[in-house]
């Protein structure tokens, strides 16, 4: 990132995904709604029957515009938030680069987007007994 470039890599990962999470207005605690948000912000989010073995896929067109398809075989909406979040890591960290680039970094900037980790942090050092999990998290 040429704004940051002492920052290594999960840093820079954090920073555009708290960076998006802001730009499109998604609240800090949550990640309801994440497909309207992100059509708000000028996304296109469409819905295809692409087969069984393909969730989403996006693309950049070449007058800018980002698109992401999902597939239509029936999933939950946590589901359907993970996958458009997959996507908009793969639009943001892969603007324009060829397919051969690893999901590593995709995966990572799901997890900034979905999750807000000041929340998560706040959330988990509130709680006084740890016998509760929450979002996979033992607090």
């Amino acid at each position: 990132m040429k704004n940051h470039p002492e920052l290594d890599r999960d840093n820079q990962i954090q920073y555009i995904a708290n960076l998006a999470r802001n730009n499109i207005g998604l609240e800090a605690n949550s990640n309801r709604n994440l497909p309207f948000f992100l059509e708000r912000a000028g996304a296109f989010i469409f819905e295809k029957e692409i087969g069984e073995t393909i969730d989403a896929y996006s693309l950049w067109t070449t007058d800018n515009r980002p698109y992401i398809i999902l597939g239509s075989i029936k999933k939950s909406d946590v589901r359907r938030n993970f996958d458009v979040a997959h996507e908009l890591g793969h639009l943001l960290l892969h603007y324009k680069v060829e397919f051969t680039m690893q999901d590593k970094n995709t995966r990572l900037i799901i997890g900034h987007a979905l999750v807000c980790v000041p929340f998560i942090r706040r959330l988990l050092f509130s709680c006084k007994k740890p016998k509760t999990i929450i979002f996979g998290f033992l607090i």
